[in-house]
């Protein structure tokens, strides 16, 4: 049997949460909102009515987190203890799964469907307006809707926290908590999103923790600046010797080389010899 790798979410929401620090310096209504947002059911057929405020949302999830950065530490040594296990257990026996019939008619399910996908173009138009204020992007068109199942469930957390420790389980649940690491630059929470292994959480943290190849970066580019001068002098000299009497239009149309580069190469061999060697024409 072939295996397929599969590609891991680099930060989840779990994750998102314990790197938080921008939301929780002064509670404003965009932190409300974000708090809010990030306590919703992420579980599958998450909905149901929410037991909070985004004020207490916010409150809940700003006393919490020093506890649930010492949880994903715990995770990361591979040692969590009975207590951290425990928590995790009672936020998720939080969510309570309600099971549901819809018990209208099909004609009226069906005309419901109907009115969802054709909607009053009036009504849809200010609707559409009032969500891209707030940034959100839409269709031109309202999305065409067939007739949900009649039994369906709902997956509804009772605090802030349910969510996200589900979210945790369900990674656990999926047998590789050693792809959870904490980047040693930017002391950042992530997830190893494929099999190869990965120290830094991205890029901008590898180069920064890497003094060696920062300091060695500026030495590579100036000389290979250096050789792509030598080979366009070494053009010019080969074009000098086919003209008899070279003109700087001549040796640029032979060479290729535009007016600037030339400035360049010349304004190069003053600052390294002191005068023009190869793109002096004066001699000839």
């Amino acid at each position: 049997m072939r295996y397929i790798s599969t590609k891991w979410a680099k930060f989840p929401s779990f994750v998102e949460y314990a790197n938080e620090e921008r939301h929780f310096l002064v509670l404003t209504p965009a932190a409300l909102e974000w708090a809010n947002v990030l306590a919703m059911p992420a579980v599958k057929r998450g909905g149901g009515r929410l037991l909070w405020s985004p004020e207490g949302a916010w409150e809940q999830l700003w006393g919490h987190q020093s506890r649930f950065r010492a949880f994903l530490d715990a995770l990361i040594a591979g040692q969590p203890t009975q207590e951290h296990m425990e928590v995790l257990t009672t936020h998720c026996n939080h969510i309570v799964c309600r099971s549901s019939w819809d018990m209208q008619s099909e004609a009226r399910r069906r005309a419901a469907a109907q009115a969802y996908s054709n909607p009053d173009p009036a009504a849809y138009e200010a609707f559409r307006e009032t969500l891209l204020a707030k940034g959100h992007a839409l269709r031109a068109h309202p999305p065409q809707r067939t007739r949900p199942p009649r039994y369906f469930e709902s997956m509804t957390p009772q605090d802030p926290l349910d969510a996200l420790y589900w979210d945790l389980r369900e990674f656990l649940r999926r047998g590789k908590p050693e792809r959870l690491q904490q980047c040693p630059a930017c002391r950042r929470y992530f997830v190893q999103a494929t099999a190869r292994a990965q120290t830094y959480c991205d890029t901008t943290c590898r180069l920064k923790a890497n003094p060696t190849r920062r300091e060695k970066n500026p030495v590579y580019v100036k000389r290979h600046r250096e050789k792509q001068i030598r080979m366009d002098l070494q053009r010019i000299r080969k074009a000098k010797n086919a003209l008899r009497r070279a003109t700087v239009s001549d040796i640029l149309e032979t060479t290729g080389i535009g007016k600037r580069r030339w400035n360049t190469l010349h304004r190069w061999e003053v600052e390294r010899y002191g005068y023009p060697k190869v793109t002096d024409l004066t001699g000839d």
